[in-house]
């Protein structure tokens, strides 16, 4: 009778061990490992905020190779003519020249306006005499500056402009530069030739 009960035991045991070995296998691994909810991944990423909306923006080309080089536009080759032009235009004796026909230009327009009060006839004499002594000493500055601009040039400038305004003398000579002892004797020849200060005489010197 004891024998019997313990095989019976025995066999109800190994019945309970299948039983609940078919249970691990089939309910085991599922509760090992949960599946995770969509909560629990919003909450495993925190603050970080992440963006899935599709853009709606096209996505860039690469731009075409002549689109680089488009903005370097090579220039057209000039002419023997434009070339020609342009060597005179940068000339030193044409530089030389627009200064003077400049300065030129300022003080025949003075001597109009002292000729035009000198000729009218409603003109007092004390305007038309002030008018004369002002013409003259217009005359006399004009010979003067081209005095000066020769003996510049006699002393090795390769050219030189002089001009008066409102008192004050500008000279500019041609010549790579200019030394401390140089500035002075042109200041010298300025004083001599205009009677003006020399604190009133601007020096300077084009390289060309």
């Amino acid at each position: 009778m004891v024998l019997r009960k313990q095989t019976v035991w025995l066999l109800t045991m190994l019945a309970v061990m299948v039983v609940l070995s078919g249970y691990y296998l089939v309910k085991g691994p599922n509760e090992q490992v949960p599946a995770v909810s969509e909560e629990q991944q919003d909450s495993a990423l925190g603050d970080v905020q992440v963006d899935t909306k599709q853009t709606d923006q096209p996505a860039p080309e690469a731009a075409p190779a002549e689109a680089d080089t488009a903005t370097l536009e090579t220039p057209a080759p000039k002419s023997s003519e434009q070339k020609e032009a342009a060597t005179l235009a940068d000339t030193p004796s044409d530089v030389f020249q627009g200064y003077k026909l400049k300065r030129d230009a300022l003080l025949q327009k003075d001597k109009d306006e002292q000729m035009a009060i000198m000729m009218n006839p409603e003109a007092t004499p004390q305007a038309v005499a002030e008018a004369k002594a002002k013409y003259e000493e217009l005359s006399t500055v004009e010979q003067a500056t081209m005095t000066i601009e020769e003996m510049l040039k006699a002393s090795g400038y390769k050219d030189a402009v002089v001009s008066v305004q409102d008192q004050k003398v500008t000279v500019i000579v041609q010549k790579e530069n200019l030394t401390a002892g140089e500035v002075v004797d042109i200041i010298a020849q300025v004083k001599q030739h205009l009677n003006v200060s020399g604190s009133n005489v601007s020096v300077q010197y084009k390289a060309l």
